[in-house]
């Protein structure tokens, strides 16, 4: 499965859109950068992105609004 493929199917299933397939096409790596996503999201309280090649990626946490950021940075104990 594509990265952005995956990425869309992880906004889907973040926002309840869609029930995260139980197809075999979807390989562990997959599966632990979406329950890794969750994780996050849950933690941080916002939707968290993450973006694998296999190799390198990133995590992106936005934020809307000044005191948004300082709640994130203060769970992250900056």
């Amino acid at each position: 499965m594509a990265v952005r493929k995956v990425e869309e199917l992880v906004r889907d299933v973040m926002a309840g859109h869609k029930e995260l397939p139980q197809k075999k096409d979807i390989t562990p790596a997959i599966k632990e950068i979406t329950q890794l996503q969750g994780k996050l999201s849950s933690h941080f309280g916002t939707k968290v992105s993450v973006n694998s090649d296999g190799k390198k990626g990133d995590i992106r946490i936005p934020f809307l609004s000044i005191e948004d950021l300082n709640r994130i940075l203060e769970i992250l104990r900056l």
